[in-house]
């Protein structure tokens, strides 16, 4: 998996995130960021089918972008963890 940061501003972050499975994780991150109140959009794009490739760009109101998706990780690490513990 490899990630980068391709366009950053004050309240907007592009993320070209790269992997053989293009839809998954984008589209958790994607969907758990915009929990977040201050989220103004969120979304994701696959440029091209034959790359495995996608652009997730989050937009938010006023809370730094990059701390809005840190959130959401560990909020779907603690997901992860109750769904562990269920199937125990």
């Amino acid at each position: 998996m490899k990630i980068n940061i391709i366009e950053e501003a004050n309240n907007e972050i592009k993320v070209e995130f790269e992997d053989d499975d293009i839809h998954t994780l984008p589209n958790l991150i994607v969907n758990e960021v915009l929990k977040d109140n201050s989220v103004e959009f969120a979304g994701y794009n696959v440029p091209h089918p034959l790359e495995k490739k996608a652009i997730i760009v989050i937009r938010t109101k006023r809370k730094d972008p990059k701390k809005v998706v840190y959130e959401a990780i560990e909020r779907l690490k603690e997901e992860v963890k109750k769904f562990e513990s269920a199937l125990k």
